[in-house]
């Protein structure tokens, strides 16, 4: 008997290959390229489990035939086209676990490196500068401490929930925004009050028609003069122009991204010659755990949709309730 096909896109850790070579006869072609993976849809396909490196557009989603579920194997989902894939019919998993936990983890990394300056120490230490304690001084004097500052955080998904905790183990105040208030330990509050009290912000919003280009220069001049803003969501919420403009004008204190509006970032972007950056190349969600875990449940996801089971995560909930009314 046939079983279903199921294509996987990157290197799937022996945990997901076990549990999905027992329900499907699965095929892995990592870094698979556009055009392969039009023609190998186009034959019957059950699933797709794919990582941020594969793009899932419009003529891949209409050109796969018997498509039921693409799960990914990524907290974010801008590589899926989900407005056609719910018109399809086609239900989109993301990973909800451990990712989450290395990203709000990670955003904590970069506001310590920004707040404490330790890129320049380093570079400094390890370029034979630390010579005269008077100069150290002086270049550090000026640093500030997190305890007793307001933290505010834009979008209340499951890495804002996990940064809530962090945020107030190093004794600060968290105040959030998002579209629906939450039941979590932090004040909801407007997007302006946010930016105008909070003297870190952090974003964790994907990437939507809604949110592209949310903070742009107005925004930015509503936050504290001296504020850092962080972003562990996806590039293109900040408007990088308007951000390199705020940074050099004084009007916000530091940045630090793990997500740009292009990626890799070009070598010419400002950003990169401003010493109140930050950079990290969008690997906020990489850990030894995480990946094992996200692997897994990538292809758990697709398992329990086959087993009629309700996978977690799942990104278009319509398709979801639209198959159950039809059954």
């Amino acid at each position: 008997m046939l079983r279903p096909r199921v294509i996987v896109t990157y290197k799937i850790t022996r945990e997901g290959r076990e549990l999905l070579e027992k329900y499907f006869d699965v095929e892995y072609l990592p870094r698979i390229q556009e055009e392969r993976l039009l023609e190998e849809v186009s034959k019957d396909i059950y699933g797709l489990i794919v990582s941020l490196g594969t793009k899932i557009d419009r003529d891949v989603l209409e050109a796969a035939h018997g498509l039921r579920i693409i799960s990914t194997q990524s907290a974010g989902y801008d590589h899926i086209d989900i407005e056609k894939a719910t018109e399809l019919g086609i239900v989109v998993t993301r990973v909800v676990g451990l990712l989450q936990e290395t990203v709000a983890e990670h955003a904590i990394a970069l506001m310590l490196t920004l707040a404490r300056r330790l890129a320049l120490s380093d570079r400094l230490v390890r370029e034979g500068k630390w010579r005269d304690p008077r100069a150290i001084w002086s270049t550090f004097k000026s640093l500030p401490i997190m305890y007793g500052k307001t933290a505010g955080i834009i979008g209340m998904g499951e890495i804002g929930k996990r940064l809530i905790p962090k945020l107030r183990g190093l004794g600060m105040d968290v105040v959030y925004f998002s579209r629906r208030k939450k039941p979590v330990n932090a004040k909801y509050v407007s997007l302006d009050d946010l930016l105008k009290i909070s003297d870190v912000v952090f974003i964790t919003l994907p990437l939507t028609e809604e949110t592209k280009g949310l903070i742009d220069y107005e925004k930015l001049k509503k936050m504290k003069r001296g504020a850092y803003i962080i972003n562990v969501g996806r590039g293109g919420i900040i408007v990088e122009s308007d951000l390199v403009r705020a940074l050099k004008e004084g009007i916000i204190g530091g940045a630090a991204l793990d997500v740009f509006e292009k990626e890799p970032i070009d070598p010419n972007n400002e950003l990169i010659k401003l010493d109140n950056v930050v950079l990290s190349p969008h690997y906020a969600g990489t850990s030894m755990e995480a990946i094992r875990e996200s692997s897994y449940l990538a292809a758990k996801n697709v398992v329990d949709f086959y087993l009629g089971r309700i996978p977690e995560g799942i990104v278009n909930k319509e398709v979801l309730e639209r198959i159950r009314s039809s059954q």
